[in-house]
């Protein structure tokens, strides 16, 4: 009896811990399946897994559109976790680091349809012609720019030039957040302190690199695009030119209550480099004015041009005195303004010469007499020209897949509209561009040195 009782609770144990056997193989074979990847079309919605990944990270936790499921593939780069909030989206400037992605190409405006940006204020009130189309920006970019205000409706950005800021408290009718606004100046001084302004603009558009949208007065790519049309780039034709006329320095200024650019060139003359004197300040005109081919031709004759900024240290303060009367013209720019780091990095590595290299005015005037004696050691100031002709020889970090705000301003802006209402098309939120203080942008960001003068 005792033997039967025994075996018969062993029989219990036997079925107890084979039901608990069963049981852990099934919870296993439950969690492999939860974990598992197969390589076949997705549950019932018919969504390939990688193509779920990218749905899922466009939409969140927002209901499945079908017109969205089927995504192209660059909506993968579009997604709002790359376009929800501007890399340095917190910085005062309402940075905006973008243009880079190749993908951006293909954006193609609709049928019939160009987005449209409105100067609501010119610059001192000058309306000149700009343009964002394929022919000068390449690729898809194409934008209608315009003075027109009866166009407000349709725009979908608004430009105020610092000059006339005040004007976008004129603009009728509530503010659509979908319309970009844009702080605009090419100047590194203003009259206000622009507290006015906290959180009314989109973006900042200036000549500095840390604006929103970069717009220097030049660049080295549209530099040697300018020597390339002209023809301009044979280094020895300019140095027979200069050979022949045999002058030596030139300085063309028009604003003549600049008091250390003034000291400077006096200083420079009285040690004894001659400088000739052009402008409105000396009554005195060289060829048919600024950008004109007659007076690129007239300036390439001299060997040295005074790049002489009216600020000093000011943050990427370089205008045209550097860009287009010294690098366009052929005429090597001596600099004095902007910092030397700054001018580094925008321009060919041996094109200028900055003062800051010299202890005092006699030592920077004996190393340009020396130049201009020596042609083996001036023509070194010239070689990067050769890259007109050359492209593959440009510095890496001056290569224009490199630089990309190289890319034309309105072009830049024109881009941005033309990838904001791709979003709006497909159905993804716009990014997020503001700028919190216009003051701690100018003027808390700006060098001591620029705002003493």
């Amino acid at each position: 009896m005792m033997r039967i009782l025994i075996f018969g609770r062993k029989r219990r144990y036997f079925f107890l811990l084979l039901l608990l056997f069963v049981g852990l193989l099934s919870l296993k074979l439950k969690v492999d399946t939860l974990t598992s990847t197969p390589e076949r079309d997705d549950d019932s919605r018919g969504i390939q897994p990688k193509q779920r990944a990218i749905t899922e990270r466009i939409l969140g936790d927002a209901p499945v559109n079908e017109e969205i499921v089927n995504v192209p593939p660059r909506l993968d780069r579009l997604s709002p976790n790359k376009r929800d909030v501007l890399p340095g989206e917190h910085a005062p400037s309402g940075s905006y680091i973008g243009l880079q992605n190749p993908t951006f190409n293909e954006i193609v405006n609709p049928p019939g349809h160009r987005p449209t940006i409105l100067i609501w204020s010119p610059q001192f009130g000058s309306k000149i012609t700009y343009l964002a189309n394929p022919q000068v920006c390449g690729a898809h970019i194409d934008c209608d720019i315009t003075y027109d205000r009866s166009k407000l409706s349709e725009s979908g950005a608004l430009i105020f030039h610092y000059s006339g800021a005040g004007s976008v408290n004129s603009v009728p009718g509530p503010r659509n957040p979908k319309k970009l606004y844009l702080w605009w100046t090419l100047e590194k001084n203003h009259g206000s302190q622009l507290t006015e302004f906290d959180n009314t603009f989109n973006l900042t558009f200036s000549y500095r690199s840390d604006s929103g949208i970069y717009a220097p007065y030049g660049s080295t790519n549209l530099i040697l695009q300018e020597i390339l049309k002209a023809g301009d780039y044979d280094i020895d034709s300019l140095l027979e030119k200069k050979r022949k006329s045999n002058k030596v320095g030139v300085w063309v200024v028009s604003n003549c209550g600049v008091r250390r650019r003034n000291d400077m060139v006096q200083n420079m003359i009285d040690n004894g480099l001659e400088i000739e004197r052009f402008g409105r300040c000396y009554s005195k005109k060289i060829g048919d004015g600024a950008y004109s081919d007659s007076f690129y031709k007239a300036v390439s004759e001299y060997k040295f041009y005074m790049s002489f900024e009216n600020g000093h240290y000011c943050k990427d303060y370089m205008t045209e005195k550097f860009w287009f009367n010294g690098l366009r013209s052929g005429a090597v720019p001596v600099v004095l303004g902007a910092r030397k780091e700054d001018v580094a990095r925008v321009a060919p590595k041996k094109s200028f010469i900055h003062v800051d290299d010299f202890p005092d005015v006699p030592s920077l005037v004996e190393y340009l007499k020396y130049l201009s004696q020596n042609e083996t050691a001036y023509r070194e100031y010239l070689e990067w020209r050769k890259w007109a002709m050359n492209p593959e020889l440009i510095d890496d970090h001056l290569r224009p897949e490199n630089r990309d705000n190289d890319l034309r301003s309105f072009c830049k802006l024109c881009r941005i509209l033309q990838e904001e209402e791709e979003a709006d098309r497909l159905g993804l939120p716009r990014r997020k561009m503001v700028v919190p203080s216009l003051n701690a942008f100018w003027w808390k960001n700006e060098n001591p040195e620029c705002m003493r003068g």
